[in-house]
């Protein structure tokens, strides 16, 4: 029976490459997870709704007016875009994204 050819990386120096990209990818999501949850704990409920519905779900549901139309955060359309880019910058900061001048 004839065999297969293996998946597995032969050369040792390319496997090693691999994994530290792999660990440098990991580490930058890593990063990007406390950045975001950083900014959740101080977040207002309205702008935790906001940002979960938006940016956190597959398949969002609602806009900013759908969230407002049905109840699901108590504030006016303007102060909802400013809680979200609020949260956005305040994200860019803690990556350090920011362009300080």
């Amino acid at each position: 029976m004839g065999g297969g050819k293996s998946s597995k990386i032969s050369k040792p120096q390319e496997q090693m490459i691999i994994t530290i990209e792999a660990d440098k990818r990991l580490a930058m999501l890593e990063r990007e997870k406390e950045a975001i949850d950083k900014c959740l704990i101080v977040a207002s409920d309205d702008t935790k709704t906001i940002i979960s519905e938006l940016y956190f779900r597959e398949h969002p549901y609602y806009r900013i007016d759908g969230l407002i139309l049905n109840g699901m955060i108590h504030c006016s359309r303007a102060q909802a875009f400013r809680l979200k880019h609020e949260f956005l910058n305040n994200l860019a900061n803690e990556l350090g994204l920011l362009d300080p001048y």
